[in-house]
């Protein structure tokens, strides 16, 4: 679910997440390449920004209001994860960019885009460890990197690339920029379950602001040499054996 959300504040929130996982556009290459791009929304957008070409490209989107605008460049499906419906070795990269976290079920969705995936081909996965909870109602899990490898071995994928992308400090940062997001519902952040907020919290809401204020550059700067087992996100590209 990489940037279907219009707003001003998810604007900013994948503005920060692609400068912070620079290393996502270092290991996608696509040119003359078959692509499949699960979730994706407009992430196309940033990657001919950045002089991409492909043979081909396709957007799966769940629903017809999650797709972007057409462009004669690149194919539009509605489809599901779990349920994609091409036939098997379709594509020769696969991304899932912050997208297996909003899957209820992400080891059939993972079997899944395996399947879709050409022997020799590459699935190049970005998932959350730490994440705040956004878009709701579809946040269902934040994943380890043992996850990801463990589901690779068990499909008999082989891990070529793997990063731990920021840590403890990085995850403070992030926390601190986006936690009050649900107080103005922001990237659909907010639990309508959970009521209205007591008269506590509004007390102490601007001295939160402050204090957050003040330690979100702090934490940034600490990021620069971070604790990695506290990964904030894994950055993972598995291949698929020729057989």
């Amino acid at each position: 679910m990489a940037d279907q959300d219009k707003s001003t504040a998810s604007r900013i929130a994948y503005w920060l997440r692609d400068r912070l996982n620079a290393d996502l556009f270092d290991v996608i290459k696509t040119d003359g390449r078959e692509v499949l791009d699960v979730g994706g929304g407009n992430f196309y957008f940033r990657l001919r920004r950045r002089g991409h070409t492909w043979q081909r490209y396709v957007v799966l989107e769940p629903t017809t209001d999650l797709l972007p605008s057409p462009d004669p460049e690149v194919e539009l499906l509605i489809g599901s994860a779990t349920d994609i419906g091409l036939p098997d070795s379709s594509f020769d990269m696969i991304l899932a960019i912050q997208v297996l976290e909003h899957v209820f079920d992400p080891i059939s969705a993972t079997e899944e885009m395996y399947r879709c995936l050409k022997p020799g081909g590459l699935m190049i996965i970005l998932v959350p460890q730490s994440g705040t909870l956004h878009l709701v109602p579809h946040h269902y899990q934040n994943l380890t990197r043992f996850w990801i490898f463990e589901q690779a071995r068990r499909m008999g994928a082989e891990i070529v690339h793997w990063k731990a992308i920021g840590g403890a400090w990085r995850t403070i940062a992030s926390r601190t920029f986006l936690m009050f997001w649900p107080v103005f519902n922001l990237h659909q952040s907010r639990d309508p379950a959970l009521g209205r907020r007591p008269w506590q919290f509004w007390i102490a809401f601007p001295f939160q602001l402050l204090v957050s204020l003040i330690l979100f550059p702090i934490s940034l700067l600490l990021s620069l040499g971070d604790i990695s087992e506290e990964a904030n996100n894994h950055l993972v590209v598995i291949r698929k054996p020729m057989d």
